[in-house]
């Protein structure tokens, strides 16, 4: 088939996006993917077998860097992506779209029915849920308070779900939720965001001179970093070493620094790295004791699964994470870690106590590291995309 990968943001680098389109490639599809273009690269490339459509950037002198952000937001009704996708449409004939997650769904939705081709979303979150978090934690600005309504994302989430000719979930409950709001389970199917077995990086000795836990991604309030420091500072004030590393930045990561200077810990148990490139990332992070998973339980996250969890399992090391519900239950299930109830410091406190101990890290690591190996990982997931894209495109064909 000629698959159509919608994308909201630019390309490369998205690392599920690389994934999904490696797999159809792979399984003999032709990919096209329809991409964002804020930094202002070649509107056509081909790379690595994907055949990249880029949005034409806006030049208009210093203020064309700001129209061309601006215009080109992934917003549900946005004519500049209904007019992008179908110009690729029309020029590409493919069989099938596939689009990433609800933002860009609508504008796909309706060329798809222009084309009569099916449609597929891939949903890597719960994204009315996602906005409803950063509303409850003052992460949203002023703009977004305008164009980013949860009530609103809701509303077209039921709108779109019910048009589709499936759906792609990354984790179980989010499975279930979508049957709750009544879709017949024969559409959806389970791809998880997993690792390449070929990337799995050799077990390997720890020698840190503090016990280290690392946290790698965006820097937000609702993923809960802030309570790493919390635990820095307090393992600073009983005299034990114990040092966070934090890779990955955010809307959130002057405030950690703020509060890591407020308290006495930046550069003194408490590294804020900033983003660095997903090899360097990986390659430090592997280097770690422990990694740690401190989002704030809610809608949104428990609905979905971080890339990290399966990345840490992955380099053999334990978990650390809140009590979000598929966290605690793969962590549970597979004995890698431990879980601490979010917002209560002394218990999160408690839980590095008993991953001080090296047999106990090494145990819950090496359950994590052959869980990995032999059920979560992007051999088996790949197959079930390509699987699963393949079921959707010959059911409609017999409809």
């Amino acid at each position: 088939m000629r698959i159509l990968h919608v994308w909201s943001s630019d390309y490369p680098w998205d690392v599920r996006v690389e994934k999904v389109n490696r797999a159809l490639i792979a399984s003999g599809n032709s990919v096209i993917l329809v991409a964002r273009n804020n930094r202002r690269l070649p509107r056509r490339e081909t790379n690595d077998g994907l055949d990249i459509w880029r949005m034409g950037s806006i030049s208009f002198g210093k203020l064309g860097s700001w129209i061309n952000s601006v215009s080109s937001f992934p917003a549900f009704i946005n004519p500049r992506w209904i007019l992008h996708i179908f110009c690729v449409c029309r020029n590409t004939t493919p069989d099938l779209i596939l689009v990433r997650d609800l933002p860009l769904a609508p504008a796909a939705l309706w060329i798809s029915r222009l084309f009569r081709i099916p449609i597929v979303m891939d949903m890597a979150e719960n994204y009315p849920a996602f906005l409803e978090s950063l509303r409850e934690t003052g992460t949203l600005n002023s703009m977004d308070l305008l164009i980013r309504s949860p009530t609103l994302a809701r509303w077209v989430e039921r709108y779109v779900i019910r048009r589709l000719s499936g759906i792609i979930c990354v984790i179980e409950e989010s499975v279930q939720r979508l049957i709750g709001l009544g879709i017949a389970s024969d559409k959806i199917f389970l791809v998880r965001n997993t690792p390449y077995i070929n990337t799995i990086p050799p077990e390997s000795e720890r020698n840190n001179a503090d016990l280290t836990i690392a946290y790698l991604g965006l820097v937000e309030r609702h993923r809960g970093v802030h309570e790493l420091v919390q635990a820095a500072y307090e393992s600073r004030r009983q005299g034990k070493p114990l040092r966070i590393v934090v890779v990955g930045d955010g809307r959130g990561l002057d405030e950690l620094r703020h509060m890591s200077i407020k308290l006495g810990v930046l550069g003194n148990g408490v590294e804020l790295l900033g983003r660095i490139t997903n090899r360097d990332a990986l390659k430090l992070i592997s280097n770690a004791d422990i990694g740690a998973i401190p989002h704030m339980p809610c809608e949104a996250w428990n609905t979905t699964i971080p890339n990290k969890l399966f990345d840490y399992m992955s380099m053999g090391l334990p978990i650390l994470s809140s009590n979000v519900l598929p966290l605690q239950r793969i962590i549970s299930e597979t004995q890698c870690g431990l879980i601490y109830e979010w917002g209560n410091i002394p218990d999160l406190m408690a839980k590095i106590e008993v991953l001080r101990t090296a047999d106990t890290r090494y145990a819950m690591g090496r359950a994590g590291r052959t869980a990995v190996l032999t059920r979560y990982n992007w051999s088996k997931d790949g197959c079930n995309l390509a699987q699963s894209i393949e079921k959707i495109a010959i059911k409609q064909r017999v409809t």
